[in-house]
């Protein structure tokens, strides 16, 4: 068996043992076999093998109930829960955390109580329900901390985090994501480290808190990309934005194609990618891209099957007003331009006059720059108008560099 698992691309020798380990036929010890069922199942989600993780799960459920072993069914429906999570199969995730969920709390088992409520809050959020996201959220906290599960406690504050984030409460998500973060590094626990870091940069990013926001990123695409490489993915994609928002055009078009590589089998994560593609084209001038990624990103959504309250449909939402907004008639650059290329022209020449809309921002920038600098928020006002300075000068405008310039100094 452990020769069929490597065929099946687990090339690490983590795999191999656990394969074997599993072989039903001599594992005399029905325990470890159960145990590395579970284990591979959680091995085979990380990787994006749904329907392996589903057949690992389902056989230790069986085992558990052969047994009568209720704790263990819970734990083995939870897995499940997560698989159907994870391919974006909310509804069926949601029976089968919340099976799980009364059967750790008819056998007052807290722990896994905590879990289960945390598992149900995380996917009555990405449904859009964020009141009860938040109520089964506060509730795990609550569970956890009496038992003093730290781990529990703090991915729950990171997902209590991305729900007020969602409703645009971000002041408070940072300061859950930093609870979360410090947690994590208390622990050693980096997979939720990485995760907590990039949630934080995606709020300083809406709150205009770039150095911040760029800081947290790279450092959850290093850590995501040796925990969870989704997590890398995502955040990726996430950094792209931010690029392009700075005029860094070429750079955030690698982000976006490394991005994607690595969410494409997780339906929510690869949804969101094409709505921050849109976001890429838009502030690149290239409206046919923006309004193809847009297209792409309902299509997805539609099979999400989430509400339209969802972060998603909020999302789409919102990109459909930027859109609309945009002029029809501004020159459009293909999105192929934003790839490093040699050319005997000024590298700057493909982005001359390149997007009204890119130049909005910076004057949206300039303009938060100078508001944040008549408050004394001289950091935040440094780089509102550093990255206004940046655009002005990625697209030729040169008045408005000379602005910008006076106004840093």
């Amino acid at each position: 068996m452990g020769d069929l698992y490597i065929s099946r691309g687990y090339n690490d020798t983590k795999f191999a043992i656990v394969a074997n380990v599993v072989r039903l036929e001599q594992c005399w010890n029905l325990a470890v076999r159960i145990g590395r069922l579970l284990e591979l199942g959680r091995i085979d989600r990380d990787g994006s093998r749904y329907a392996d993780a589903l057949q690992s799960l389902q056989s230790a459920l069986a085992l558990f109930e052969k047994q009568g072993d209720r704790a263990g069914a819970g734990r083995a429906m939870g897995g499940m829960g997560n698989v159907y999570r994870s391919q974006g199969q909310y509804d069926r995730a949601a029976e089968f955390f919340t099976d799980a969920l009364e059967i750790a709390q008819a056998l007052g088992d807290k722990s896994n109580e905590g879990i289960f409520f945390g598992n149900l809050g995380n996917v009555r959020r990405i449904q859009g329900h964020f009141e009860d996201a938040i109520e089964y959220h506060t509730r795990a906290i609550d569970i956890v901390r009496e038992i003093g599960d730290r781990r529990s406690e703090g991915i729950n504050l990171g997902q209590l985090g991305i729900a007020y984030q969602v409703q645009k409460q971000h002041g408070r998500a940072i300061e859950l994501f930093t609870q979360a973060i410090d947690i994590a590094r208390e622990i050693g626990d980096k997979r939720f480290e990485g995760i907590h870091l990039g949630n934080l940069g995606d709020s300083h990013q809406h709150l205009s808190h770039f150095d911040e926001a760029e800081r947290a990123f790279r450092q959850a695409i290093l850590i995501g990309d040796e925990t969870y490489p989704v997590a890398g993915g995502a955040f990726r994609i996430s950094l792209a934005v931010l690029l392009a928002q700075g005029g860094q055009f070429e750079e955030a078009q690698s982000m976006l194609d490394a991005g994607e590589s690595l969410v494409q089998s997780h339906p929510e994560e690869h949804t969101k990618f094409f709505i921050k593609k849109s976001q890429v084209c838009h502030l690149a001038g290239d409206s046919v891209g923006a309004r193809a990624s847009l297209e792409q990103a309902r299509s997805l959504a539609a099979d999400l099957k989430v509400s339209d309250d969802s972060e998603v449909n909020q999302a789409i939402r919102e990109l459909e007003v930027l859109l609309e907004d945009c002029d029809s008639e501004e020159p459009e650059i293909p999105l192929e331009l934003l790839q490093p290329r040699i050319t005997e022209s000024d590298p700057g020449d493909a982005f001359q006059g390149v997007s009204d809309a890119a130049i909005a921002e910076a004057d949206r920038l300039w303009e938060l720059g100078n508001i944040e600098r008549s408050q004394c928020n001289f950091d935040e006002a440094l780089q509102c108008l550093e990255r206004a300075r940046n655009l002005y000068v990625a697209h030729g405008d040169r008045t408005n560099e000379g602005c910008a310039v006076g106004s840093i100094g």
